[in-house]
Order: structure tokens, then C-alpha cells, then sequence
């Protein structure tokens, strides 16, 4: 998918959420140079009531978008004007700037020939039904806190019954596969960590409640994600030690946020707070210790850790199972041993 835009810092914000549908490269129409290979689906986000911004649009769509491939406009303003001006483009869809992420998505991927579908019933397409949906939900959640507006239990709520329903149905490798292939980095760690948690839940033999409340805390153990600067989260090497305090304030920031709004359960606060905490006491951001680690953290801490370990990068394969436990066992004291020794048992994929 390529972006064209006016404003590349939006658009690399923007551009976080159209690749859960496809791999994004961002192109200021300042700069529209080289040509690209051809993009399935092209997005526009540029000011269509500005002459100069309109001419460079034309020219990087005359170098870049070739017959028969969609172009999607998003207009700032709903106007006659911006309209008309879409359609000179030969937009193949119109959308408000402001369209909820999930009808942004769903049409985005419905243009791009990718249908997870209603009524799927092969494993991949099963789980990329149940993906695409929570993916959507998702980013209208760290959209939600990444601004300051309401965070919708409803939404965490239809993307966690559609993990949860995927997960029933579908060996984990399955799950594991399609998230794989999302390429932005905190949305594709949260939906390893919520597949995860449901795939255990529901070999572990939890009840329904509890299978939803572990799915739902560990789609937003990373909420506070959504405040940490993208140079800092995407950075490919290692962080330096003031950018891992930075990024060490997600917990806090994300609890904060939850908190504030109300409307979340106690102990998925404290999954989002605590899921770096370790029973050794070694852990942040409160040094909690052994008994002070409620059940619910310890196995969303597994979860967490275990996917961050097998996550694909564009620099990197996912660690083979084997070594990842391998590593995690080495931890020591720091995780539950027997939750730790029946989630190996659960895992059978060899990523």
C-alpha cells in the first residue's frame, strides 16, 4: 500500500494502522520521486483545497498508480468542493479523514482483494477473519489513548471475542501466521500477547469470564504504548538507556490512562501496570515481589514475554520455540514455574 501525504508526520501515524492490512510505505507528495513498485491500494491525505498540494498529487499519481489500482481519498473537510476535487482524481472511494479506523480498514482491504470473510472456514482464513476485526478495534483503541478520548470497553470487548473465536476454532500456529504478517510493531506484539492468553485460557480450562477478562488485559497490557514517541517504538536496534526509561512509562502511563476513564476491572489495571513486574522483586515499575503478583499478571507476563521473543521483524525470523523457552527458563526466579512449564506443554508450533 503506498500513503501519499502533505504531512509526513500524520502519515507515518496514519501509516501504523493501514499496514495491519498491508505493509504501508509513506510518500510525501513533496518528494514523490522515484517510481515504486506497484501498489495494490493507493491512500491520499492531502489538502485537495490547496492548488500547489493538488499539482503535486497529480504528479505522484501519474508516476506511481497505474489502471485499475484503488485510490482512496481522505478529505479534511466534508465540502462540494473537496468532493468534486476527489473525484477529478478518479477516487475510488471518499472517506472523511475522521472515518472510524475499523470502516477505514474494512474498506482498505475489501479493495485490496483482502476478504478475511464472513462464513470462513479454512484455518487462515478463520484466523484472519478474527484478526482483522480485533486488529480494527485495536487501532481505534490506541488511536482513543494516543489522543485522550474515551477508550470503549466495547470495542476492547468485540476484539476480544474475536481473538477468542478465532482461537476456539484454529490451531495456534494459525493465529500466530497471519499476525505475522502485520508489519506494525506494537499492533502486531498486542495481537501475538492476546492469542497467547486466549490459547491458554482455553487449554487451561478457564471459564468463559475468565477466558474474556485475560484476552481483554492482555490486548491492553501495552496501552500505554500509544504515548511513547514511534522514533523510540520502532527503533529496529537496541534502545538506549534513556530510551528504555521512556519506554519503560507505558505501564504506568497506560494504568493512568485506564484509571482516569473508568469503566476497566481491577485486576486488568493491574496487568497493564504490572506485566513487567517479576517475582524476584526485579521488575517495574513498583518492584512488586512473589504474592504481591496476582495470577492474572503472571500468566499475561508470559504471554508477553514468550511473543516479543518469536515476533518477525523485518531483520529478523521468529526465534524457534525451543530456544525462546529456553531463554525464559533462564530467567530464574523472575516468572511462575509451573505456568511457565504448562504453557511449553501447550505450545506445539515451530515457528
Amino acid at each position: 500500500m503506498l500513503l501519499l501525504t502533505d504531512r509526513e508526520v500524520h502519515g507515518q501515524r496514519l501509516s501504523r494502522d493501514l499496514a495491519l492490512i498491508l505493509p504501508c510505505t509513506v510518500v510525501p507528495v513533496q518528494q514523490a520521486g522515484a517510481q515504486l513498485a506497484t501498489a495494490r491500494v493507493i491512500v491520499c491525505d492531502v489538502a485537495l483545497n490547496e492548488p500547489s498540494a493538488v499539482g503535486l498529487l497529480r504528479a505522484a499519481l501519474d508516476r506511481h498508480r497505474r489502471p485499475g489500482i484503488p485510490l482512496i481519498c481522505l478529505l479534511r473537510e466534508q465540502t462540494h468542493h473537496l468532493v468534486t476535487q476527489a473525484k477529478a482524481l478518479d477516487a475510488t472511494d471518499i472517506l472523511p479523514l475522521d472515518t472510524p479506523r475499523a470502516q477505514l480498514l474494512n474498506t482498505i482491504a475489501q479493495r485490496a482483494g483482502w476478504n478475511a470473510g464472513e462464513g470462513a472456514t479454512t484455518p487462515r482464513r478463520i484466523a484472519s477473519a478474527g484478526a482483522q476485526k480485533a486488529a480494527a478495534a485495536l487501532a481505534e483503541m490506541m488511536l482513543a489513548a494516543e489522543s485522550g478520548t474515551w477508550i470503549s470497553p466495547d470495542t476492547l470487548e468485540i476484539a476480544s471475542t474475536a481473538i477468542i473465536d478465532a482461537i476456539a476454532r484454529v490451531e495456534i500456529e494459525a493465529w500466530l501466521d497471519v499476525v505475522w504478517a502485520y508489519d506494525q510493531v506494537t499492533y502486531q506484539h498486542c495481537l501475538l500477547v492476546a492469542g497467547l492468553a486466549a490459547f491458554l485460557s482455553l487449554k487451561l480450562g478457564f471459564s468463559a469470564a475468565d477466558r474474556k477478562h485475560l484476552t481483554e488485559a492482555a490486548l491492553l497490557h501495552d496501552i500505554g504504548k500509544a504515548r511513547v514517541p514511534l522514533e523510540i517504538l520502532n527503533k529496529p536496534g537496541r534502545l538506549t538507556d534513556a530510551e528504555m526509561e521512556i519506554m519503560r512509562t507505558h505501564a504506568p502511563i497506560g494504568f493512568e490512562l485506564l484509571a482516569k476513564q473508568g469503566g476497566f476491572g481491577g485486576e486488568l489495571l493491574s496487568v497493564v501496570r504490572h506485566h513487567h513486574e517479576y517475582l524476584d522483586g526485579s521488575g517495574y515499575p513498583d518492584g512488586l515481589q512473589a504474592n504481591e503478583i496476582i495470577d492474572l499478571v503472571r500468566l499475561t507476563t508470559i504471554c508477553d514475554i514468550y511473543a516479543a521473543l518469536i515476533e518477525r521483524r523485518a531483520y529478523k525470523s521468529p526465534m524457534p520455540a525451543e530456544q525462546a523457552f529456553g531463554i525464559m527458563w533462564d530467567m530464574g526466579g523472575k516468572l511462575d514455574a509451573d505456568l511457565l512449564g504448562a504453557f511449553q506443554k501447550l505450545i506445539a508450533h515451530k515457528p
